[in-house]
Order: C-alpha cells, then structure tokens, then sequence
C-alpha cells in the first residue's frame, strides 16, 4: 500500500505551520455552499411535517418547552437535575432567541451542518489530500441521514458538529504536539458529552491511551479541559439540585435498558415507566423509591438503575459480555433503529430529497473501516494515527455500553466520511496507476465488510410504526381525509390485517370522535382483527354515539381468553355494567380476578357484580377478599355491611357500614344499609 501523505500541493492555503487554513480557498466555500443547499432543501420540504413540529410530543417537545422557558428567562431551569442533556436546550434556545421561530432555528442547525461538511473536509485534509477530502466532504453531503437529523428538533441535531469540532483540535493536538490544543480537545469533548453523555467514556479512553503512551501531560490536559467544560452544568445542578453532577437523571434508566434480564441491545420500554423524557423524569423517582421503600432524589434513581444493571451484569458475566459484542457489532450494521423517529420512513415517504441522498452506514461503515485501517498503514506516525483513530472503536463501545439506536450512531459516521475519502482515494490512484496489487487486500477487506454490514437481521426499521403515527397525529390535529389517506396506505402491510385501522380508529376515541372511530374499528373487525380489546373499543363508541344495542352487540362477541391484561378485563365488566348486562359483566370481572388474584380492586369490582345479581354468598367471600387487601376501602366495608345485612347479620353490617361512614361520610350504600337496619 503507498504511503498516505498530506500533499498540500492541492490543498487551500496553508497556516505557518503547513497545516490546511479551515476557512480559506475556493473549496472550502463551494463545498459548504453545496452542503447548505442540500440541508436547508430538506429543512423547506420538511419544515412544516407534522411528526417534526415543536408541539409533535415526546422528546421534540420536551426540548422545545425547556427552550421556550430559557428564552423566556428561566435560565437554571429548576427544580432538580436536568432530564435531558442540557447543551441542546440551551443551543435551541439561542437559534429561538435570534430568530423567534423553532424553523429558523432549525435553519441555524443546517447552517452548522454544513459548517461540519467543511470541517470533515479540513480534517480529512490534516491526515492526507485533497482528493480524500474532497471525497470525504462528498460522502457527507450526500448521507442522508446526518442531513436528517441536523433539520429536526432534537439534541442529535448538533451532533456531528460537536463531533466535527472535537476531532479536527484531538488531530491537531496529536500531530503538533502543543499543549494548547489538548486542552481545547478536552473541552470540545467536554461539550459533546454534554450533548451525548456516553462521550464522557471517549474522553477516558483517551486519557488511558495518552498514559500507556507515556505523555502524562497531554493526558492531564485533556480532563483539565473536558472538566472546564463540565463546570457550568456542574454548578448549576449544585446550585439548583444540591447534586453535584454532570449528566442528566435518566443516565442510569439508559444503562439499565441495556443490560438486564430482558435487554435486547435496543431501546425497550421498563414497567412502571412512561416511555417519554417527561415520564422518565417522573417515573424512574417512583419506581426506585418504591423499590427503596422511601422518596429517592433525581440522582438517587439513576444511581438505583445503575446498581440493577451492575447486579445483573456481575451476576451473569457471559451474558453480558454476549450483550456487550452484539450491540458493539450492531453499531456498525446498515439496519437502522428508530427512536423516536424511523430515517427509512422520512427517505422514502415523504416528498424531499432525502431519497436523493442514498449514502448511509450500509456503505459509510465498510469503506469508512477500510479507510482508516489504510491511513494508519500509511501514515508517517503510526502510534499518532491510530491513536486518533481509536475514537472509532471508543466511541462505538461507548454506545454498545448502552444501547443502540440511530441518532446514537452519529458520531461514528464522521471518521467514517474521513475513512471513505480515503479509501476512495487510495482506489482511484490505483485504478490511475493500475496498480492493483496495492489495493487488493483492502478491496477484499471492503467487501467482507460490506457482506458482515449488511447481512439479513430481522430488525424492524420502524417505518411502518412512524406511518401509524403519522396518521394518528393527523386525526389529533383534525386533518381526516389525509388521515384516512394513510390509513388506506399502511393497511396492505399490516400485520395482523386491519390493525391500522384499528389503531386510527381508536385515536378517534381518544379526541372524543367516536362517530369517526366507528366505521374505522368496524372495517378492521371486517378484515378479520378480532380481539378483545377491539370489541370493547367499538362498543364504547357505539354507546357514546347513542348506539346501545350496537355496543352489547359489540361486547356479548367478545371471547373470555387468556393472554389479555386484567385492567382491559376490568374496563370491559365496567362497560358491561354500564349497559345492564351483569351476566356478562360477571365473565369479564371473574377473568380479571383470576389474572390477578391480589387486586383489591378486582375483587371489589366482581363483588359488586355479584351482589346486583343476588349472589350474596359468592359476593362476600370476593369482597372479604378484598378487604384483606384494602382494609380501609370505604366501598368494600359498605357492601359487605350490605351482604351482612342481607343475611341477617345485623350487628356486622351496623359496624361495618358505620366503618365505611367514618371514611367517607357521603357514602350512600353505607347511609341504606344503616337506615334499612335501624
């Protein structure tokens, strides 16, 4: 393999030190330029997309409300420690600030997009030519989904820039060997991780390897660095939680996702939480504290669900190394994974130029690996070199750590588009020289990782998903023929057929539209959908649309089976009830019961069914039951008093109905018993 140089002879000009100047020659300009144009194409076709819009939920609003409130002066942002990593809030607040709309801000966004595909082009300059960098700079501008998520609101917008702006001073503190640009290295890095917390591990890394090196300043220079940049965060949460910290509260939940028991390598939502940042925020407090048997801090929950991943993992080592290699493996892979957004689906279903911009770890991740291994080959400094390089393998074991999703990704497509560059490069000298030799053993290497990156997972890229929620969006915002227009789209690809009816239909119950949900639910139970939560649904929107014998229709359909939660058995004798069908009602409350024997409120709900049907015997020993779970329910002590009663054990009903007075006064079943006994 020929030696891989710097050849300034085509490059822009150059500094007194013979680096590349970032900003100077013509290059540098009309690839920026070029870059702009694609993102702030997209961010125009994109821009007024219901799924991207500041109030489109989870994570998206979450952001846009936390810079609203900066921008409105709220600047600590208390009470507490941040739920989110803080460096985007304050990013968008200031893009919101100087233009007063969340698109300009998104504009600002693509503008250091683009500033990024001159940076990826400078830095791909400082390891070799301008060849490489120029096809380095051309790989980026046409990876579809860095431009992506650089137009939306979401912390992954900023991110190849901070990655961007970390790599190029680490180069420069490697090649020169100036004390300056390590501590400018540990603050860039400092800054991503305050953006991508799992950077913190980079940072380690490198300090690990400046020590194996020997250079024990550089190494000190770095953390002093990542450390200045740390302190802001820091003091606020000292300030304002009394919890000296530098990341977010759901740090420990993300480590627990990805490794327990049930971890699959991707995102997957823990019982007991909501799976939104602001339900993070709340829940993980109240699952930790009813674990700990006390109210628990931000930080006290995180470290909890530190603690359960470290048990699970010193517990069942092998499994976890298993876990370990396969999401290490898999943040190579070409598949993507949604969260919360599927790129797949923005790619090819909606009308922008992202499918224009076909470049993604399909080919980035092989070319890229490939292109690094022949610039450490070939570099002058080897150890230099590689050290630089070894951010790829960092950073990569960095989110395996965790668990895998696209935007987590992100960094690593930077020296990939530095590593493609030159592999593309070091192709077309051969293929100019004809010197095939030279580039036989990477060209072999490419396609065996070319073969290994994209083979065959069974991995659900979650574009039918975000068309479902599209649609759903649409009936919340009123728009219902685009609505149904979707719909018709996602229903061919179903599985099982006719859930996407279904599902729309119930979204139209939720806004309080039931005559809108009922030809939609009707049409899925046409295609065969036949569940027991489907038929309460359809007969909770006949009721409400005044259709009574249509909604005992819909209920006396549903089949008793297994499988099913208790709380829809629950809401299904609740339905039951309400339409004066006790028998039925009686079905649906005893298959709850049997789920769930230790629910008093199941057993209370199946008492009370049992006494409207006279069956006083079978009613007490279900609400005794209850009672031994919840002694102080005013309506289990009520209607037992009226079982009492109803036996002729006047004493045990006087005391009992006079218990469940003394709870709730008001309590009208109590006030009868205690007035037909007297």
């Amino acid at each position: 393999m020929r030696r891989t140089t710097t050849d300034h002879t085509e490059t822009a000009p150059v500094t007194s030190g013979g680096r590349p100047h970032l900003l100077a020659g013509r290059a540098f300009r009309l690839i920026v330029g070029a870059a702009l144009l694609v993102k702030l194409t997209v961010l125009w076709q994109l821009a007024d997309h219901p799924m991207l819009h500041e109030n489109s939920g989870l994570d998206t609003t979450a952001y846009a409300e936390l810079a609203r409130r900066v921008v409105n002066g709220d600047l600590l942002l208390g009470p507490g420690l941040y739920y989110l990593s803080p460096l985007y809030i304050y990013v968008l607040a200031f893009g919101l600030a100087v233009t007063d709309s969340f698109v300009g801000a998104r504009a600002l966004q693509a503008i250091l997009g683009a500033l990024s595909v001159g940076g990826i082009w400078y830095l791909t300059q400082l390891w070799t030519n301008t060849r490489a960098a120029n096809w380095a700079a051309g790989l980026a501008i046409v990876t579809g989904v860095m431009t992506f998520y650089e137009v939306i609101i979401l912390q992954a917008s900023i991110d190849t820039a901070l990655t961007v702006g970390a790599l190029i001073p680490l180069a420069l503190a490697l090649r020169t060997d100036q004390p300056r640009w390590f501590i400018v290295t540990g603050v860039a890095f400092g800054l991503a991780a305050l953006n991508r917390p799992n950077m913190t591990l980079v940072v380690l890394g490198l300090f690990a390897l400046l020590l194996l090196s020997k250079r024990v300043k550089p190494a000190v220079l770095l953390l002093a660095g990542t450390a200045l940049a740390f302190s802001p965060v820091a003091i606020r949460n000292g300030m304002v939680a009394g919890q000296w910290m530098t990341v977010s509260s759901h740090g420990g939940l993300n480590l627990y996702i990805g490794n327990s028991e049930n971890a699959t390598g991707f995102y997957r939502q823990v019982p007991g939480i909501t799976p939104s940042i602001a339900g993070q925020a709340h829940d993980t407090r109240v699952v930790a504290g009813q674990a700990l048997g006390r109210e628990v801090t931000d930080a006290e929950a995180s470290d909890y669900f530190v603690d359960q991943a470290l048990t699970w993992m010193t517990s069942h080592p092998l499994d976890a190394a298993g876990l370990f290699a396969k999401k290490f493996a898999f943040v190579f892979h070409a598949k993507y994974v949604a969260l919360p957004h599927s790129f797949p689906f923005y790619a090819g279903d909606t009308d922008s130029w992202l499918r224009y911009l076909p470049i993604g770890p399909w080919l980035l991740m092989p070319l890229g690996l490939v292109g690094l291994a022949v610039l450490v080959v070939g570099a002058e400094d080897r150890r230099r070199t590689a050290m630089w390089v070894a951010f790829v393998p960092l950073y990569a074991g960095a989110v395996a750590v965790f668990f895998v999703a696209d935007r987590y990704r992100l960094p690593l497509l930077v020296p990939m588009c530095v590593g493609g560059g030159v592999a593309l490069d070091a192709l077309a000298v051969a293929i100019r020289e004809r010197s095939w030799r030279a580039v036989a053993a990477p060209a072999v290497c490419g396609l065996v990782l070319l073969a290994l990156v994209n083979a065959p997972y069974g991995l659900n890229e979650g574009r039918w998903s975000e068309g479902l929620k599209l649609a759903q969006r649409l009936v919340i915002l009123g728009r219902d023929a685009e609505a149904q227009t979707w719909v018709d789209r996602l229903a061919p690809d179903a599985d099982p057929r006719g859930m996407a009816h279904y599902l729309v239909g119930q979204q139209y119950l939720v806004e309080g539209k039931p005559e809108l949900a009922i030809p939609l639910i009707e049409a899925a139970l046409a295609q065969g959908l036949r569940m027991p939560r489907l038929l309460g649904d359809l007969a909770n929107a006949r009721e409400r649309s005044g259709d009574e014998a249509g909604a005992i229709a819909a209920l006396s359909q549903v089949e008793v089976i297994t499988g099913e939660p208790a709380d829809l058995w629950l809401q299904l004798g609740r339905s039951a009830s309400t339409l004066r069908q006790l028998d039925l009602a009686g079905d649906f409350f005893a298959q709850a019961v049997q789920q769930t024997p230790d629910d008093a409120d199941a057993r209370l709900q199946y008492g009370v069914n049992l006494v409207l049907r006279n069956q006083i015997d079978q009613a007490a020993e279900q609400l005794r039951a209850a009672q031994r779970l919840s002694p102080r329910q005013p309506d289990v002590l009520a209607y037992l008093a009226y079982c009492a009663a109803a036996t002729g054990d006047v004493d045990t009903a006087r005391r009992l109905a006079s218990d469940a007075l003394v709870i709730d006064p008001a309590h009208q079943v109590a006030q009868s018993v205690l007035a037909a006994i007297r």
